[in-house]
């Protein structure tokens, strides 16, 4: 299985060497399949991003002519072909200027299609992925997926209480005012089933979350559904800015450089890119995106099948061949290819995602690479990538991350010195407000003030795995030493814990981790923590008195998810 810190370097390595050599490589060509990838007469072009200023704005005058629309979300033109040129013709002349980073085909793109394969009218990928194990667990919650395809019948009984508004992308208009969402193909209500049809109702059959809501992102213009890039693109940004927590592609094109640009825009949003891997049987080893996850499809034997694209391009698999879920008109039946197995990953992350929603995208996508079942050989990686997407693991592994609470003081008294100002309400948070003390002289120390603080822990202290403790101080000259202590129950004696300097100006608050090896000593059966903070001017410097402001002291404890 390959580890996810050298998989991601090189993949930022790989994606950085393409955009400064984009245009020293040899020339692109550009071939249409027809019923897959066809041309549209249009490019989606994008300027380098690591040149100046002045050689982007040379890049965008010279797209002057040809250009249509442009998506500042991610620096990409839409650009005609010009008269006389194809589009290899048109994008080696704009490569070899040296000023982009890739300009490709605006694709008109098709749903993958299912191979010709015998049919189970059964979910039997529940079973592969241990959904119903998962479902122990965790059933899934509100959590917002969205499917970027050929719409959805949003009246299908399994599909109607989950739907939120969506968007037509070719249109560029939201269902709420007036885009139409609808399925006239299919493809897209299968899709969405296999993601997230509501289990447990007495209806139909389950997806891998009983209770997501799903956002149907149309993306084809007619009953054929095609789409292109851009429309796949743009309605996958729509998703994710109006709440789409994971987002996936059932179409052709995964291999498009704007295929990484979108996911890269998703994932800056917090949120996950899903692409299906495609039905063509082919090594997808030339490229290796860093923002999207790309998912191949496995079978009833628990291998690759026999139609799914492969290589160090394929991310994660998930079951794929004879996937029983939703079609129009309130029906149901089976489908197979790599279309079926991304939201069948998109509804597993969305189970992981929901089990915890204190996670963020990228916690969820390590879980879900990190507890899948490896099935390939060792050194074998570039095949299989993580390996099949397991949803009990996921599940038991996101409810296991410990959990932050933040824990405030419910006392507060002066340890050594004077009070000037302040109460127990002034190192809650950094305000303004300050709880100052003045020094007092103590002829083995020198000048010396301090608060303690007492805190009282919310739950049973046997379960906490680590203590974050945050010190925010200021004194009114310079050279103080500031000190954090502990109360060690076991001695009755305080424990230094961290010193650090002190400056007039308030710097970075100070943080100490206690973590469980160091926990059981200072906090009391009843789960009471008492903390000191003190500010020291040694005798050989004393310069008179001082007083120490302390701006924050708090606890974040970290328990076990339940």
């Amino acid at each position: 299985m390959r580890s996810i810190s050298i998989h991601k370097a090189i993949m930022v390595s790989a994606m950085a060497f393409t955009a400064v050599t984009a245009s020293l490589a040899a020339d692109v060509v550009y071939k249409e399949v027809k019923g897959q990838k066809e041309f549209t007469g249009t490019m989606i072009v994008r300027p380098r991003q690591d040149i100046n200023s002045a050689a982007k704005l040379r890049a965008r005058k010279k797209l002057n002519p040809y250009r249509l629309r442009y998506y500042v979300e991610t620096d990409e033109f839409i650009c005609k072909v010009p008269s006389g040129q194809t589009e290899t013709e048109f994008a080696n002349s704009l490569l070899k200027s040296r000023l982009y980073q890739y300009a490709q085909p605006n694709w008109k793109l098709y749903p993958i299609g299912a191979p010709n394969d015998p049919l189970y009218p059964n979910q039997w990928h529940h079973g592969a992925i241990k959904s119903t194990q998962a479902w122990d667990l965790h059933t899934g919650t509100d959590i917002v997926l969205a499917v970027t395809d050929t719409g959805v019948d949003t009246k299908h009984p399994d599909l109607i209480d989950l739907m939120v508004p969506g968007y037509n992308s070719p249109d560029d208009k939201a269902e709420v005012d007036g885009g139409d969402v609808s399925d006239p193909n299919g493809h897209g209500t299968h899709v969405a089933g296999c993601a997230g049809a509501q289990g447990d109702n007495g209806v139909g059959l389950a997806g891998v979350g009983w209770n997501f809501k799903i956002m149907p992102i149309r993306v084809a213009a007619d009953a054929g559904g095609g789409a292109t890039s851009e429309w796949l693109a743009r309605g996958a940004r729509w998703a994710v800015d109006n709440g789409a927590k994971v987002i996936s592609a059932s179409y052709s094109g995964v291999d498009d450089p704007n295929v990484e640009t979108t996911g890269a825009y998703i994932r800056s949003k917090g949120a996950i890119y899903m692409y299906a891997a495609g039905n063509d049987n082919r090594n997808l080893g030339g490229f290796d995106h860093q923002n999207v996850i790309v998912v191949g499809a496995t079978d009833q034997g628990d291998v690759k099948a026999g139609f799914s694209a492969y290589g160090r391009g394929v991310d994660i698999y998930a079951p794929g061949v004879n996937i029983w879920s939703t079609t129009p008109g309130g029906n149901y039946g089976p489908s197979s290819g790599t279309s079926m197995s991304t939201p069948v990953a998109n509804g597993v992350a969305s189970l992981i995602w929901s089990s915890n929603p204190n996670l963020d995208a990228d916690q969820v996508q390590q879980i879900l690479y990190e507890t899948c079942e490896d099935l390939g050989e060792p050194g074998n990686d570039d095949y299989w990538g993580w390996g099949r997407v397991d949803a009990y693991e996921g599940v038991l592994r996101a409810i296991s991350i410990e959990e932050p609470e933040k824990v405030l003081p419910n006392a507060a008294a002066v340890f050594v010195g004077s009070l000037i100002d302040g109460a127990l309400a002034n190192i809650i948070d950094v305000d303004g407000e300050r709880y100052t003390v003045l020094t007092e002289y103590d002829p083995n120390l020198g000048d010396v003030a301090g608060l303690e603080a007492q805190f009282q822990l919310n739950r049973v202290p046997d379960e906490l795995t680590r203590l974050e403790i945050t010190v925010a101080a200021q004194a009114s000259m310079k050279y103080v030493t500031g000190m954090l202590w502990a109360y060690n129950w076991d001695t009755g004696r305080y424990d230094h814990l961290k010193s650090f300097a002190v400056n007039p100006t308030l710097g970075n608050p100070v943080v100490v981790n206690l973590d469980e090896n160091r926990l059981a000593k200072y906090i009391s059966v009843s789960g009471q923590v008492r903390l000191a903070t003190r500010g020291l001017m040694p005798l050989r410097r004393r310069a008179g008195s001082f007083t120490y402001f302390v701006d924050q002291l708090q606890l974040i404890t970290y328990f076990k998810g339940n």
